[in-house]
């Protein structure tokens, strides 16, 4: 092929590349792009919107530390800067009034994961130089790939897009390098300053690609044996200088105060890299024959050790992270094991999402084990591919990498069907049923395109809710310059935390960031709580204002319920596809907070074990429009969002001791529904009764929840009526106590009776 068909057959996987995602976001559902603006669905790309917005405004500040993370203590930032520095750069080239963005801004990913093909083609040319259709194959499958789809789409602006770029580049570059140093005219040093350069722009990228330190001089060790010494000392280089490149950001972030933790990018990330680069100089020392091999693995063992001294703990850490220790880890669909819903359906993940080719893997790697990987690229695909292959079966978000490297698996296996020598040419027929074969082998991928992800339906649900939050909430200070806590903030269950935090513009007790930035487990003790007192006082402490709600089953996961909560709650889980599954709840579950929020708006009600009292200090000021079904019939929102407040307090004197009676009310909620509003009530040994409501009678203003018939029932013999009183918004916010009854004052107001 001329090097014209080689530019258009790059810019053919390049454009493939791009256009599957446009399609993919404009033929959804969901619209993408609102009054110019587009509509962002997914959590860490808000927060790395909000982030980088910051950035853009405050250059040279770097937003290291967030006041709206854990409030009201606030966090350090857990991200790497690189890929928030270029969206914020993207940002200040393409403004828009946030939330949202401009449409070129959220071209980004798509852009960056092409870019990953383009490297992926340029490396597949390099080992098949006239093969061109191998060389297309091994680029297009990642392209057309459904595993990369939920991470790198039109406006999906997390960092996924760039992390993929950069495992392209750098196992690309490892590749490079070892063949440059099959040349002994290239000195090691000389041959890793582009490797070093990738690496360090891996390690300012994301966490996890950590990965990669560990995974160069594993590809140096099974180099060939003559030059093992030579491609150890080039990765030993390459090392040492994404250490001294990342360095001085470690050092900013450490004067920021960001610990020394894994799951942090600091002075860990180059602590890594220095003892990577120490350990591999030792072993190639040790492999080499310099006469003063022994000095030099002395000399790079002794701070090696006091490294690993330093690094122990932590690198354990990052190895229970991807076995999935942490009870958060675990409640999180992409962090799970691909065959955690059984060996039936991650064989049916794996095939939707790397599609049948993914098969073909095994084969190549014996391909090339038993003597066709001779080139140093090939050895680096295999072990790549094994190393992804490995963390994919560990943790499913680590499949769209791996899903980088099937089409080199692909067509290495293909290879001794399709190449033939001169003397027996392919036939056209044989060529024209592989290719239908290579493109049957997608069918099951269509599977992934019409599936929904969970965070962007909670996001459609929630979204009228947020923006109550951001427009019709009192606005909290500091939300352009987070260093200072805001005066209240949001709970909700950790996996509305970014949105509350950029479409709501509220501090979030609990995010996405987890028990990274705080503690996930938090929420748990509010909403699994029976007693209002007992909730109100966590509320108190950690200065909240507002309570977010979800549907009742997805609330319940979102609390990362352990295994004696499953117990006490669930009566029996009922498998749905991989991520998901349907919640059948026990008795146990209806005094608790989460569902009489969830399900019942706060009201009273008889349960299995008697009458639940209502939530006197919680009212409905949001709802989505979407409706769950509940059990036993009838439709609630999805999302609800409740405001603490005293209370307006309502007495009636006059009663016999003891006597009882019952609250009556119907609540017009925000959206025009109504629900009940019931409490059983009991005098006192005086003969009076004292009721909280947390509604007025009267709305305000459009919008609101408010009491629009009701009654107090007094005496099962006697049943008298108590028409309610006036009771305003002012009443409602300041605890104001109202007589009713006989003891009414001259002109109060009442609302009618049914």
């Amino acid at each position: 092929m001329s090097r014209g068909g080689r530019w258009t057959a790059g810019a053919l996987v390049f454009g493939l590349a791009v256009g599957l995602r446009l399609a993919v976001a404009f033929g959804g559902r969901a619209t993408a792009i609102e009054d110019g603006r587009v509509v962002i669905r997914d959590p860490d790309a808000c927060y790395h919107l909000r982030r980088a917005g910051i950035i853009a405004d405050r250059f040279p500040d770097f937003a290291l530390f967030d006041s709206y993370m854990n409030h009201p203590r606030g966090a350090h930032v857990i991200w790497p800067p690189l890929y928030d520095l270029v969206l914020a750069g993207a940002l200040r080239v393409f403004p828009a009034e946030p939330p949202g963005t401009s449409a070129a801004v959220a071209l980004l990913p798509p852009l960056l994961f092409a870019s990953a093909v383009l490297v992926l083609f340029r490396l597949a040319w390099a080992l098949w130089p006239n093969r061109p259709g191998f060389a297309i194959l091994a680029a297009l499958t990642p392209a057309l790939l459904p595993a990369s789809l939920p991470y790198t789409g039109f406006g999906l602006l997390d960092h996924h897009a760039a992390e993929l770029l950069m495992t392209a580049i750098v196992v690309a570059a490892i590749g490079g390098a070892l063949a440059r140093g099959e040349e002994d005219t290239v000195p090691p040093w000389r041959a890793a300053w582009g490797l070093g350069l990738a690496m360090a722009g891996a390690l300012l990228t994301q966490l996890s690609l950590v990965v990669l330190l560990a995974f160069a001089p594993l590809c140096a060790l099974f180099a060939a044996r003559g030059l093992r010494s030579r491609a150890l000392a080039t990765m030993a280089w390459a090392l040492a200088l994404a250490a001294l490149l990342v360095l001085p950001w470690g050092l900013l972030y450490a004067r920021g105060g960001a610990p020394f933790r894994h799951y942090q990018f600091g002075l860990f990330q180059p602590a890594l890299a220095a003892a990577a680069a120490l350990g591999t100089a030792v072993i190639s020392a040790l492999a080499g024959r310099h006469p003063k091999r022994i000095w030099i693995a002395i000399g790079c063992a002794l701070p090696l050790l006091a490294l690993a001294l330093l690094l122990g703990n932590e690198i354990a850490g990052g190895f229970g992270y991807v076995g999935r220790s942490a009870p958060w880890l675990a409640s999180i669909g992409e962090s799970q094991p691909l065959f955690a819903a059984g060996g039936a359906a991650g064989v049916r993940e794996l095939l939707i999402q790397l599609s049948v080719l993914a098969l073909l893997l095994p084969v190549a790697w014996l391909r090339i084990l038993r003597g066709g990987g001779h080139d140093p690229r090939r050895r680096t695909i295999l072990l790549a591919s094994m190393l992804f292959a490995i963390l994919g079966l560990a943790q499913r978000r680590f499949l769209p990498h791996l899903s980088l490297f099937i089409g080199f698996g692909a067509a290495i296996a293909l290879e001794p069907l399709l190449v033939r020598s001169p003397r027996r040419p392919i036939r056209p027929v044989f060529a024209a049923l592989t290719a239908i074969a290579l493109a049957a082998a997608f069918l099951p991928c269509i599977a992934a395109l019409r599936r929904e992800e969970e965070p962007v339906i909670a996001f459609d649900r929630a979204r009228p809710v947020l923006d109550y939050l951001r427009t019709r909430t009192p606005p909290t200070s500091h939300f352009d310059h987070p260093r200072a806590p805001g005066e209240y903030g949001v709970l909700a269950e950790w996996s509305f935390g970014h949105f509350i935090q950029y479409y709501g513009q509220r501090p979030a007790v609990t995010d996405n960031f987890g028990d990274h930035a705080g503690d996930p487990l938090r929420p748990r003790e509010f909403f699994l709580a029976t007693q209002e007192e007992k909730a109100l006082a966590l509320t108190d402490s950690l200065r909240v204002r507002y309570i977010l709600v979800r549907d009742l089953a997805a609330g319940f996961e979102g609390l990362i319920p352990d295994a004696e909560t499953y117990r006490r709650f669930v009566a029996r889980a009922v498998p749905q596809g991989v991520d998901r599954g349907r919640i059948e709840f026990a008795p146990a579950i209806e005094p608790t907070l989460l569902y009489r929020l969830a399900w019942r708006y706060g009201s009273g009600f008889p349960g299995a074990g008697g009458f639940v009292p209502p939530v006197a200090h919680l009212r409905l000021v949001a709802e989505s429009q979407a409706l769950e079904p509940v059990s036993g019939g009838g439709e609630v929102p999805y999302v609800k969002l409740y405001e603490i407040v005293p209370g307006a307090k309502l007495e009636i004197a006059g009663l016999e001791p003891n006597e009882d009676g019952v609250f009556l009310s119907a609540v017009r909620s925000p959206t025009g529904r109504r629900f009940p509003f019931v409490m059983l009530l009991q005098a006192d040994p005086a003969g009076t009764i004292a009721v909280t409501i947390p509604y007025p009678t009267t709305a305000a203003e459009e919008g609101e929840s408010w009491i629009d018939e009701g009654e107090i029932r007094i005496g099962r013999e006697t049943g008298r009526r108590l028409p309610l009183p006036a009771i305003t918004n002012a009443d409602v916010e300041s605890g104001r106590r109202i007589a009713v009854g006989d003891s009414l004052g001259a002109g109060s107001a009442a609302i009618g009776t049914r």
